[in-house]
């Protein structure tokens, strides 16, 4: 049997100008991507068990493993933004303390609050836009935190025309 001598960076791709590492990564990318968006909607690490893969995934198994992995960051990242949310609404002392997005959740709950009182419809045109999970959540955090404000200060508008007996 002859012994055939193989080129020693051979690329199994379609596409002859980039590696495998380039693919592999780039599918690692949009995998995470794709678990990150649906973490943003899911509750718990549980859900984060996805069926199937983005139409464009050619590694199943990467790709799974991938989605998976970013699921539960950014669903982590969503608990500990509304940990920062809930701080600002309930309590009066410094973010600081904080860990980073729970810290920057409740910065950006305390911006909410104080566009409140200055631009009331601010609320409605501060909505986050982009693909980043932190911009997400920080928007989020803003927006929530501007609409309960203004529920409340709406609500107590209303309390005080009603005439008590």
């Amino acid at each position: 049997m002859a012994h055939r001598d193989f080129p020693v960076d051979i690329t199994f791709t379609l596409d002859p100008y980039r590696s495998l590492y380039d693919e592999i990564k780039e599918e690692i990318d949009n995998c995470c991507k794709y678990g990150e968006d649906n973490g943003l909607m899911l509750s718990t690490p549980e859900d984060c068990t996805l069926e199937g893969t983005p139409d464009t995934s050619r590694y199943e198994g990467v790709c799974k493993l991938s989605m998976d992995r970013c699921c539960k960051e950014v669903l982590q990242k969503k608990n500990e933004c509304d940990f920062g949310v809930n701080f600002t609404l309930t309590s009066m002392q410094s973010c600081d303390e904080l860990n980073d997005t729970a810290q920057m959740c409740c910065h950006e709950c305390r911006r909410g609050r104080e566009f409140i009182s200055h631009e009331p419809e601010i609320c409605a045109t501060e909505l986050p836009t982009g693909n980043k999970s932190d911009h997400l959540l920080s928007g989020n955090a803003f927006r929530k935190c501007c609409e309960v404000i203004l529920f409340f200060s709406r609500f107590l508008k209303l309390f005080a025309t009603i005439d008590l007996i």
